[in-house]
């Protein structure tokens, strides 16, 4: 308990340190369009996405918002959609509201409901819709079944009522809810297919057409009550799996990656634009941190920009008046004019994103097991049924009928058909409880035919803003004074090698005056009296001091000097994540491993030594070159598994067979993969990988479990002795079985591997 407050190490110390975010864009009309409803006469409503809320606290915290926040009368935490539903008065700015509770430390999230996320799902509505039907019928159909079972006691004239409405009530669920099941069944047999839906539909008829029958030859009032029942319970078990599947959004809208809105330059002023609405020749200033939006061209005379997410390179780059610059890189330092040269463009960014295809990249067989066995499940039911049909029929017509019934009802497919997603889908859960987000619950059966695992270098071994620092001074051995002196200077900088240097020393031994930065270039500062220059090789040259340029294999150098003296170099790298070693050690056990990087060769020694081989590692490869290894590795091996990030990765990505991103935040924008893999989860991936494989021999046990079950209940369904009322009772049985059965598996397989 004492520490469950404790920051995680990729997240700021203090809330202070945390970069300040501009929400004045929720105060234009077309952010209010999308978020913001009247409320009342005089207030506004909106919903607030809030990742980080996390446990009791944080509900109760903002719960307080109306005593914190004057204007504010309302606040209402939805904890397992992580919102926070808000009402306030006209008089308190959207932009205030948004601002304090981003001060608070729940930074709103609005990329997703700008997209194809705020639209509603229609087909989950009409669903939803049919299902209210089902169960208005369900319940009124039991409610006027009472006279049936009571007839002894109640009037001839409202058993005739009552059993009218029950046909009305049951013609009206059969149209209306079960109407997508026969409309699939048509397009499907139209089509020479047999889908799930045609044994269904074939179910579903002959309980309605049995029930139809005794009541007009006058034998019974029918099963309408059963008939609704069981329509109402296939459409619950459609919706269960609508949602299922819809529980992680992977929408390929590469505009989520874009800011919501930039400022533009108009008439000596500036204005917020959303991004989707820019224009050709519309001036823009991106400030630090920003991401470009739009292909652009730079206007200011200099400026610096990380393009880590588009190339994987994690050094920002120097970009100069009339240099081109593609959407996605990100400014850092001073804030940058540029002019719109092509609008936004999803197509544009869908190219950029999926890059050069593999042209002849091998689909994987699809086992379809349920969908291949289907037709013949389908005519082996039928023939038995019309079989107990014609052998009781001479005999005792009404067990001829009871038997044919009976196994066209006891028969249902849905447990066979709800054998593999079922248990793919609770491997699913397993897995995202272990930090591996499949994209649906089909992704598991990718992982059967793996041999290989690909990794990309740059952010996906290596930690994104944890740097190995090392200092080597020109002469001698490094005295820590000057270290921690070049720290303290390096401290006042917002650079990403300034910040890792910075990190070498908590002390601040000196004030530090004169400080100037050269954006590109370097820094200049003064310490106690005495002049320093860190920066780049050439910058220091140009400032009359000799500077070896061959100084080792880092992936960065950045140079010192003090009075016109050369002190020496810092030698930075990107840190390697925890545990990464030990886990390829045991990937390596059962698969065969490599390593693509878009990076010069300078560190390939170093991580032959965390693989343990020199082949198959390759440097200097570009995105296109990427997915021709990711090609040629599978044909040579067999199914590969592509782990990587950046826009760069997104390529070889779509052309393994699992491509996985793994990212610090799965809430982010990732590239078009298969699956995220949280980063802390790395360490964890053989587990993983184990439990996902787990999943097929899951569902061959529950394929066995369907067909014992429905071998026995055919058995005694054609001796005549079930009455469709207890075969619909009996039905739901198995598929509860496979339920448990693919639950249990999948959690128990988690408990032992500690993948939880």
């Amino acid at each position: 308990m004492l520490s469950f407050y404790d920051l995680s190490d990729q997240q700021i110390a203090s809330l202070k340190d945390r970069p300040e975010a501009d929400y004045s864009y929720c105060d234009t009309e077309w952010f209010k369009k999308l978020f913001v409803r009247p409320a009342g006469s005089s207030g506004y409503s909106i919903r607030l996405k809030l990742p980080a809320i996390h446990c009791a606290a944080c509900v109760w915290l903002l719960e307080k918002l109306p005593e914190m926040l004057p204007g504010v009368s309302g606040a209402r935490i939805n904890y397992l959609r992580k919102e926070l539903f808000v009402t306030a008065d006209v008089s308190l700015l959207v932009a205030k509201l948004c601002a304090f509770v981003a001060d608070l430390g729940y930074a709103p999230d609005f990329a997703a409901a700008t997209q194809s996320g705020a639209v509603k799902d229609g087909y989950r509505q009409r669903l939803m819709r049919k299902l209210a039907v089902a169960a208005f019928g369900f319940g009124n159909a039991m409610l006027f079944s009472l006279p049936e079972y009571f007839s002894a006691r109640v009037e001839v004239e409202f058993n005739r009522l009552f059993l009218g409405l029950n046909i009305l009530i049951a013609c009206t669920v059969l149209v209306y809810s079960a109407g997508d099941f026969f409309r699939n069944a048509f397009i499907a047999l139209r089509h020479r297919r047999v889908v799930l839906d045609v044994p269904i539909a074939v179910g579903i008829t002959a309980m309605f057409v049995r029930s139809l029958v005794d009541v007009l030859a006058g034998t019974s009032s029918g099963y309408f009550d059963t008939f609704t029942g069981l329509i109402f319970f296939l459409l619950i078990g459609r919706y269960v799996q609508t949602k299922s599947f819809a529980w992680l959004n992977f929408e390929r809208d590469n505009l989520l990656f874009l800011p919501l809105a930039v400022r533009v330059r108009r008439d000596d002023q500036e204005i917020l634009v959303s991004a989707k609405d820019l224009k050709r020749g519309q001036v823009l200033r991106m400030l630090n941190a920003e991401v470009v939006p739009v292909k652009s061209r730079v206007l200011s005379e200099e400026g610096a920009i990380d393009y880590a997410f588009i190339t994987g390179e994690s050094l920002p780059v120097n970009i100069r008046r009339g240099d081109a610059i593609q959407p996605g890189g990100k400014i850092i330092g001073s804030a940058v004019l540029m002019e719109v040269t092509e609008e936004v463009d999803q197509a544009r960014l869908n190219r950029i994103w999926e890059g050069n295809a593999v042209a002849d990249a091998v689909v994987l067989p699809q086992s379809g097991f349920a969908e291949k066995i289907l037709p013949w499940f389908t005519g082996t039911v039928i023939a038995t049924a019309f079989a107990a049909l014609f052998f009781w029929l001479p005999t005792d017509s009404g067990r001829a009928w009871n038997a044919f019934s009976a196994v066209l009802v006891i028969t249902c497919p849905c447990a066979l058909a709800m054998a593999k997603p079922f248990s793919f889908f609770t491997t699913q859960s397993v897995l995202a409880h272990g930090g591996l987000f499949l994209k649906n619950a089909a992704i598991v059966e990718k992982f059967f035919p793996i041999r290989s695992i690909v990794f990309d270098k740059t952010g996906t071994l290596t930690n994104p803003g944890a740097f190995d620092v090392e200092f080597r001074p020109a002469t001698g051995s490094p005295e820590s004074s000057v270290v921690a002196t070049l720290a303290a200077i390096a401290n006042e900088s917002s650079h990403p090698l300034s910040r890792a240097i910075s990190g070498l020393s908590v002390a601040q031994i000196a004030i530090v005056t004169h400080f100037q930065e050269l954006p590109g270039k370097g820094i200049s500062a003064v310490c106690n009296g005495t002049c320093y220059l860190l920066g780049s090789a050439a910058w220091l040259n140009e400032n009359g001091i000799v500077v070896d340029a061959a100084v080792g294999d880092a992936a960065s150098t950045v140079h010192a000097s003090c009075e016109g003296k050369y002190l020496g170099h810092f030698l930075i790298r990107n840190k390697v994540r925890e545990g990464l070693e030990s886990t390829l050690t045991r990937l390596g056990l059962k698969y065969h491993l490599a390593l693509i990087s878009g990076d010069s060769e300078r560190e390939k020694e170093r991580f032959a030594d965390i693989f343990h081989q020199t082949e198959d590692m390759y440097f200097n490869a570009s995105p296109a070159k990427k997915a021709d290894i990711i090609g040629n590795l599978r044909k040579a091996r067999g199914g590969v598994m592509m782990i990587g990030d950046g826009l760069n990765d997104a390529a070889a990505l779509s052309a393994a067979d699992l491509g996985v991103a793994i990212t610090e935040n799965h809430s982010n924008f990732s590239p078009a993969s298969d699956a995220i893999l949280s980063a802390e989860a790395l360490q964890n991936l053989d587990r993983l990988i184990a439990q996902a494989r787990q999943a097929r021999w899951t569902a061959v046990a529950a394929y066995a479990v369907s067909f014992a079950y429905n071998a026995f209940g055919v058995s005694i369904a054609v001796a005549g002795n079930l009455t469709p009322l207890f075969c619909a009772v009996l039905m739901p049985i198995s598929s509860i079985t496979v339920i448990a059965l693919a639950f249990s598996a999948a959690r128990t397989g988690a408990w032992l591997r500690r993948v939880n």
